[in-house]
Order: structure tokens, then C-alpha cells, then sequence
């Protein structure tokens, strides 16, 4: 019997293969439960409905994003960490390509996208932070297909003037 946790996973990934075989709008909780091999009972113990499921997957990618962004700005290797953190692992890159082709991401995907604490930051570090999602998010609109070298110097230029 699987955990609550396994169950889930499913869900996420049945979702994630019929995004990449269908439009968003013409999958049911009904495809996305038979796909995953869960009861319908199973999807709803974890999701109201599809909406809440992308919702979901889109708040999952923006908390890596938002660890790699903030990773790359505390790092003392910056070349090297953007290099690591745009190397997306395969299934960050499939999904984040799916949702893609499937115009489920966007700008405004990241519109409810957590920006840290900022009450005590200076308007530089905002300003940093602003400039590095802008950088990371239209590095994955663009598809993931610019030369990361080319952006980890532009990351690393643009940190090195801020700091």
C-alpha cells in the first residue's frame, strides 16, 4: 500500500505526462486519477481540483527558484553557483518544459511568487534580487536553451556592482 507520500507523487506525475500529451483544459481529475493508478477519493484528499494540482506544481518550482536565487546571491563562487543552479536536474527541466509548451507558465505564473523579507534590506539587496529572478525567470521562458556561461557572468557582473 502506498504512503500519502508516494500517492501524491503520483498524482503530480500523471499530471505532468498528460500536460505533455494534452491541453491543460481538456484534462479531467478522471484522466489524472486513471493515469495515476489513485482513486478519485485519493486526488481529493489532497486537491479540491486540477486547478489547486497546478497551483501547486507552479508553487513547488517557484520555493527552487527562489532557493537558487538566493543562493546564487549569498554565494562567494558566483560563476560556478549559477552554473549549478541553472543546471536544472531532469525532471525540474521536464517539468519546467512541459509547463512551457503548454503555456501554463508564464510571468505571471511568478506573480505570487514569495519575495523574502525585504523590511530590513537595503533598496540594493532588492534591487539584486529583482535583477537575478529577472535574469533566472527569462533564462526558463526562453526555453533553458541560453548560454549559461553568458548569464553567469551577467549574474556575477550585476552582484559584484550591488555588493
Amino acid at each position: 500500500m502506498a504512503n500519502n507520500l508516494q500517492v501524491e507523487s503520483y498524482i503530480r506525475l500523471a499530471f505532468i505526462k498528460l500536460i505533455a500529451e494534452n491541453p491543460y483544459e481538456t484534462i479531467s481529475v478522471t484522466d489524472i486519477v486513471n493515469t495515476a493508478g489513485v482513486s478519485r477519493t485519493s486526488f481529493y484528499r489532497f486537491y479540491k481540483q486540477k486547478d489547486d494540482l497546478l497551483k501547486s506544481i507552479k508553487k513547488t518550482i517557484n520555493s527552487t527558484l527562489q532557493k537558487k536565487i538566493y543562493d546564487i546571491i549569498n554565494a562567494d563562487d558566483i560563476k560556478a553557483k549559477v552554473k549549478d543552479s541553472l543546471s536544472f536536474s531532469v525532471d525540474e527541466k521536464k517539468i519546467l518544459d512541459l509547463l512551457l509548451k503548454a503555456h501554463e507558465i508564464n510571468y505571471a505564473v511568478f506573480a505570487e511568487y514569495d519575495l523574502p523579507d525585504v523590511t530590513n534590506s537595503s533598496f540594493e539587496n532588492i534591487a539584486l534580487y529583482g535583477a537575478v529572478i529577472s535574469i533566472i525567470l527569462s533564462y526558463i521562458l526562453k526555453g533553458m536553451k541560453d548560454n549559461v556561461d553568458t548569464l553567469s557572468e551577467t549574474v556575477e557582473k550585476i552582484v559584484g556592482y550591488f555588493k
